[in-house]
């Protein structure tokens, strides 16, 4: 193929081959795509100068090609017809969200300047090349959702520089491997939906900078060490969807920063700690399909900014606490399969902005306080399979906004709430009871 014949000019005649070997490098990758991609990328030509006129090409002072970013344009195609040795001045790859398949060449060693590595979603498999540990500069590793498998390997612990790491959403299996701990700059790993199993290593109490993990969906074992509570740099963890064993660590208020908290569906036992009141930051905490006993602490009040508290299917005992009434940014309270007895704290009227409520399935008992009539945008209202008595709250649908209404299996009496005849929406009504309740709808 002739070398690319500009139509403006670079600063030296040196800087026009060396560009002239580089465009015809993209050239012969696109011709290897399938007819639509290569249509999709028809600036791409050899009359043209790739660094004006190219879709998705950038290029640095010196006219050298420094960025491909395609991102969702359907390319269909492999990398093997792309020669990565012909393009060393490559800083940026992003090719996101397209039908690329195969494997990653081995020549993409030789990208010594590249920063920021994106190929999600797409269709690439087999193991990642070892070639990869060559990108010492690498900053951002992005091959969430596609069909890599094997192990993790051990090349990427010579990644020191990676500021992200995401291998979510792959076939990847074995164990989370120690080295992680030497990518001392990570402050977004996510390991999630594959099938790692073993431990959490001790190691990754040395991510010090951390500020996202996600290791939800696989098949981890064992506890949760207590050198994950030291990553006090944490806003977000997710270790749901595992086989995680023993107690919630004591010290988990020492994360501060914390805004999401997901432990659900593991095999965690014991109470839920006190000291979980100290993550004021909280937004979102789901602690449900585990195995916790005890009361729900006081020290849930303490958690303001909460909008959605998930304690489901657990064995929780005791009052609902009354200190929940300081949780009023809560959308949802959804504490239903537990064991829980007594009143519903009138306090729970105070939460004016919840949608969602779900208390079935516990031994709770007594009258609703009327106060649950302040609470008048709820979207889901379940109250099944309790032993509560006297009237329901009459503007449980107020707000029109009500979906679900379930209150069998309770001693209520009187008529349903007349405010149900403005819910156009309501999907699911279920409000059989062993003293007949009439109906007014």
């Amino acid at each position: 193929m002739a070398i690319i014949r500009f139509l403006s000019t670079s600063p030296t005649n040196n800087a026009v081959l060396c560009a002239g070997i580089e465009g015809n490098a993209l050239l012969t990758w696109r011709a290897s795509l399938d007819n639509n991609s290569q249509s999709r990328l028809s600036s791409w030509s050899s009359s043209t100068n790739p660094c004006s006129n190219w879709v998705g090409i950038r290029c640095n002072k010196a006219g050298r090609i420094s960025i491909i970013n395609i991102t969702s344009f359907g390319i269909k195609g492999t990398l093997h017809y792309l020669n990565f040795s012909t393009l060393p001045h490559l800083t940026t790859i992003k090719l996101p969200d397209n039908a690329l398949y195969g494997t990653i060449p081995p020549t993409i060693g030789n990208l010594s300047r590249l920063t920021y590595l994106e190929l999600a979603s797409n269709n690439f498999s087999e193991p990642i090349p070892i070639e990869i540990g060559q990108l010492t500069h690498l900053k951002f590793l992005n091959l969430y959702n596609n069909s890599f498998y094997g192990s993790i390997i051990h090349e990427i612990g010579l990644l020191k520089s990676l500021v992200t790491l995401h291998l979510s959403s792959n076939e990847f299996t074995g164990s989370i491997p120690n080295f992680f701990g030497n990518l001392s700059s990570l402050t977004f790993l996510a390991l999630s939906e594959k099938k790692l199993s073993g431990k959490i290593p001790a190691s990754i109490g040395n991510i010090t900078n951390l500020n996202i993990l996600y290791i939800y969906d696989n098949q981890l074992s064992g506890p949760i060490v207590d050198e994950v509570v030291k990553l006090t740099s944490l806003v977000n963890l997710d270790l749901a969807k595992n086989k995680l064993l023993g107690q919630i660590p004591q010290s988990i208020g020492n994360l501060g920063n914390l805004t999401l908290l997901y432990l659900f569906n593991n095999f965690l036992s014991g109470p839920i700690p006190e000291g979980i009141g100290k993550l004021m930051s909280l937004e979102d905490l789901a602690l449900n399909n585990n195995n916790l006993t005890n009361k729900i602490p006081d020290s849930i009040g303490n958690l303001g900014k909460l909008t959605s508290l998930s304690l489901f299917d657990n064995n929780l005992t005791g009052h609902i606490p009354s200190s929940i009434r300081n949780l009023t940014n809560l959308i949802k309270l959804i504490i239903y399969e537990n064991k829980l007895q007594g009143p519903v704290p009138p306090e729970l009227g105070k939460l004016k902005t919840l949608a969602d409520l779900g208390l079935f399935t516990n031994q709770l008992s007594g009258n609703l306080p009327t106060e649950l009539n302040n609470i008048t945008n709820l979207q889901y209202f379940a109250v099944s399979e309790n032993q509560f008595t006297g009237h329901l709250p009459q503007n449980v649908c107020t707000g029109s906004s009500l979906k679900l209404f379930v209150i069998r299996q309770n001693n209520f009496v009187g008529t349903v709430p007349r405010s149900l005849k403005n819910c156009s929406s309501l999907q699911i009504y279920q409000c059989s009871n062993k003293p007949a309740i009439r109906k007014y709808i």
